[in-house]
Parts: structure tokens; sequence; C-alpha cells
């Protein structure tokens, strides 16, 4: 179970600190809830609003993990260099990986279909052709969790974080 003041990864919005663990009831003009206990999570590298969690809600919980420390990142980085996922054609089955790949939220799964990614992007460069509007997407989702991870466990700025992976790849920043 997570403290008052842990920072933890939560799902799609990067690192949280959780400000609180409070019991509450929420009520709308539909119904009246019950009072629960929730994890009252604060998203750190946007302007989001509080985001409350269901302690007693295992698929909510299952969405949270501690923050991996810099030495689990540094060997992540090492174990997917040269790596990547083999491309899927299939958009919906393209998008089946992504959506899993993405709940798990697993760095070195992150980091792989980040490279994959890129990889597609510049062979479709080489032939004047674009990437698809969900590639992108997802892309752009993969970096914004590891940028916010990383940056937080390596005490960096998150501008820095891409050139740091790059760096640490061996490849030309």
């Amino acid at each position: 179970m997570f403290r008052a003041g842990d920072f933890i990864m939560y799902a799609s919005e990067g690192v949280c600190r959780i400000e609180d663990i409070r019991t509450m009831a929420f009520e709308s003009a539909k119904y009246t809830s019950e009072e629960k206990t929730y994890y009252v999570l604060m998203p750190q590298n946007k302007n989001s609003a509080l985001i409350y969690v269901p302690t007693d809600s295992a698929v909510l919980t299952a969405r949270m993990r501690e923050i991996t420390p810099k030495q689990k990142i540094e060997e992540i980085i090492d174990s997917v260099k040269g790596k990547i996922y083999p491309w899927i054609n299939d958009r919906k089955r393209r998008g089946i990986l992504y959506r899993q790949i993405t709940a798990e939220m697993r760095i070195d799964q992150l980091l792989l279909l980040i490279c994959s990614l890129y990889n597609q992007r510049h062979k479709l460069e080489k032939e004047n052709k674009k990437m698809a509007f969900s590639d992108n997407e997802m892309l752009s989702k993969c970096e914004a969790l590891v940028r916010s991870e990383f940056a937080f466990s390596l005490g960096i700025d998150p501008c820095e974080v891409g050139s740091y992976i790059k760096t640490r790849l061996g490849i030309n920043v």
C-alpha cells in the first residue's frame, strides 16, 4: 500500500504525488455514493486536477506503481539497445499491442515501442511518406510517460531525457 507523500507512476498521467489518503463520498445529481477511501493524486508534470483513486479498486490501483530508480532505468535502457518490435502492418493489431503496452506501463516495453515507432517513421521518411496519425499519437504518449518518470528519477530536466536515452543507447544526438 502506498502512503501520503509517495511519488508514483499512474497510468497515462505519469509521475504523481499522493497528496492524501482520505475517506469521502462523491455525490452527483444522479446518485449519492457511499463513503470510500481514496488515494488523492496530484500529477507532477501537468496543470491537471486532482485524481481520486478508490483504494479498494483493484483495476485502478493496478495502474499505480512505484517510480523506477535511476540504476534500474539505466539497466533497462542498456537491455533494449539494438532491439525493436517487429512492425505490425495491421493497424488494429498494432493498436491492441499499443494499448497493452501502455496499460502495463513497463519501461522496457515502452522504450521498445518508442524505438519501433522511430524506426518506422525513419523508414517512411526515406520513402517521402508520413506515419499514421495514431502511430504519432502513441509515440507522443509513450515519450511523455518515459520523459516524466526518467526526468524525476534521474533528476534531469524533461527536455534532456531524449538526449540522455540516445547517448546511453549510443545513437548520434
